[in-house]
């Protein structure tokens, strides 16, 4: 069986609030919520009884995006030797993805599995503070690809089951949280999360 080939559009939002670190009335909030928009495309296939390969691309749309803006204590009556912690409305961005997922029954016994993430952010716009700095801004914790290689190995034997597992995952490396206003990639410091791979194994 071929599977089929699919298209959607979903929209969504996670609702406003109140910042918990806020110092004062003016640091605590309110601040709205933030919507989503999401169109995705696929494929779900099955080439025969032994093999499977899943597609989807998709693209998704933040609008006022609530983002952390940092700001010194004279923005909330506080003394400028301190901190203001706000949130606010501050973000557009747009997250352009492509995911693969393959399943391969290589025998009874063994099944291979293989799952690719490449991803692509983007702040449109991101005012902080009242200024634009959407073009020095990076969404944090957001990989440009993750990888898995897996396998599953099942055998009846005379006593009882063999059961053997294994993953192998590689994650992108990614950026933390800055401030877009002051920072400089080129002196830093450093807020790069280093990429890193890990292998799990059960029996």
């Amino acid at each position: 069986d071929f599977g089929m080939v699919y298209g959607s559009y979903s929209t969504g939002f996670r609702s406003g609030g109140f910042n918990a670190r806020g110092l004062d009335d003016v640091s605590v909030g309110p601040y709205a919520s933030e919507e989503v928009a999401s169109l995705e495309f696929g494929l779900r296939s099955e080439f025969n009884d032994n093999a499977l390969l899943n597609i989807t691309a998709f693209i998704t749309d933040y609008e006022d995006k609530q983002e952390q803006i940092v700001t010194a204590g004279t923005e909330c009556g506080q003394a400028a030797t301190v901190t203001c912690t706000f949130v606010r409305n501050a973000g557009q961005v747009e997250i352009e993805g492509l995911e693969i997922e393959g399943v391969y029954l290589a025998t009874e016994a063994l099944t291979l599995r293989t799952a690719i993430g490449l991803l692509d952010s983007t702040y449109d716009e991101f005012i902080y503070n009242g200024t634009d700095v959407s073009a020095n801004a990076k969404l944090p914790f957001a990989p440009d690809m993750t990888l898995s290689l897996g396998f599953d190995y099942a055998k009846e034997l005379s006593r009882g089951d063999l059961l053997i597992n294994g993953t192998f995952k590689m994650v992108d490396d990614a950026y933390g949280r800055y401030d877009p206003s002051t920072y400089n990639f080129a002196t830093g410091p450093d807020i790069q999360i280093d990429s890193y791979e890990t292998l799990d194994l059960s029996a």
